[in-house]
């Protein structure tokens, strides 16, 4: 290999190795902190949707309560319970209770679908802002049984009633003596939850934050799809380790099969997961522009090395090369050539010794010819 090759190869080597490392070091790390900073910011946004998802419920919650302490509420159902009155009479109370309680409460924005009171005693659906549901008995569900008792939320499952995932709130409805004689049930909007998870999620065209029962089925709607909830089961890495109550973030792909940055936490209160994930392309795209970016410098870097190394290379190839035109000439006898470097560094001197070698070598010869001629001259006299 010429020394000219060789000496443009060093160049680019030590113009690429520094930055090649610089850049590595660079990429890594500035991939890991925003790896850091996204986990940092899933994890916050999981905890605002559950204190959000947790004050919704609450709310839900005091208003049933409220309502069922209401003295026309709990005395209209003593009415209906006893069923003494005249047929008048119950008719007036409950146009009473639909019009002033019931249909009020459920137009609450964020509320409820329907509102019933059932009597304590078997579950009788009396009065309802569904009438489909009048008439029906729920003496074996939860949220009646568990609602004699106290205030009951009863985690989302799957209603064969309404064919839909369902979640009650319920509370005792009692008497001025304290005598319980019935049940208030209310039927949460659901579509409230899905709400709730898409709050915030337009700050990113790929976060997305939805909910998952402990039978691996979404209990909100997918961003990234239609008529999810309890429909499609999902059983990504992250739902996974979730499921089995453990809090975290990751890097795994979801349901759509898509590498994303994860956070995923338990709420033991509704057996809900709560996920809020993020594509790696977009999370990571500011890296990766940045290595591009490095990428583009390194080749630009490369050339202009290239460039330098070859023009370096030959104030010191060119020097070299007359030198050794000029040992070849010395070589051949032509002890008159004279190497032309104007070069003031350690090439421009050894030329200028050359130089000086070939001349002091002339006169060396000169005067051995001289020498010569006189001693022939004796020589022939003698």
């Amino acid at each position: 290999m010429k020394l000219s090759t060789k000496l443009t190869l060093l160049f680019l080597l030590l113009s690429i190795i520094p930055l090649g490392i610089v850049g590595y070091l660079a990429f890594v790390n500035g991939r890991s902190a925003l790896e850091d900073n996204t986990s940092t910011r899933l994890i916050e946004t999981n905890f605002l949707k559950i204190a959000e998802l947790t004050r919704w419920i609450e709310g839900n919650k005091n208003s049933v309560r409220a309502l069922s302490m209401s003295p026309l509420v709990w005395g209209s159902t003593k009415v209906l319970v006893t069923n003494t009155s005249s047929q008048a009479e119950i008719e007036t109370v409950r146009v009473s209770l639909l019009q002033y309680h019931l249909l009020p409460t459920l137009e609450e924005e964020g509320g409820f679908v329907d509102l019933s009171i059932l009597n304590a005693e078997d579950g009788l659906i009396m009065i309802s802002t569904n009438e489909m549901l009048e008439g029906k008995f729920r003496e074996s569900e939860a949220f009646f049984i568990e609602g004699k008792k106290d205030t009951f939320v009863q985690n989302i499952n799957y209603s064969v009633s309404y064919a839909a995932p369902v979640m009650h709130i319920s509370t005792p409805i009692m008497d001025q003596q304290g005598q319980l004689i019935g049940v208030l049930a209310g039927h949460i909007n659901l579509s409230v939850l899905s709400d709730i998870m898409e709050q915030g999620r337009g700050l990113h065209e790929t976060e997305e934050t939805y909910l998952v029962n402990k039978f691996n089925f979404f209990v909100t709607e997918g961003r990234f799809g239609e008529e999810y909830a309890l429909n499609r089961a999902i059983y990504t890495e992250g739902v996974t380790e979730c499921l089995a109550q453990r809090n975290g973030v990751g890097l795994y792909d979801d349901y759509r099969g898509v590498p994303v940055i994860g956070s995923y936490q338990w709420i033991p209160e509704t057996e809900l997961c709560i996920l809020t994930e993020i594509d790696q392309a977009e999370a990571f795209a500011p890296i990766v522009t940045l290595r591009n970016q490095i990428f583009g410098a390194g080749a630009i870097g490369a050339i202009i090395a290239s460039v330098i190394g070859a023009l370096v290379t030959r104030t010191i190839t060119d020097p070299i090369q007359k030198l050794v035109v000029g040992t070849e000439e010395i070589g051949q006898g032509n002890l008159g050539y004279q190497i032309e470097i104007d070069a003031k560094d350690e090439i421009g001197q050894l030329a200028l010794a050359f130089n000086e070698m070939t001349t002091n070598l002339l006169q060396s010869i000169g005067e051995v010819a001289h020498g010569q001629s006189l001693l022939e001259a004796l020589s022939q006299a003698a």
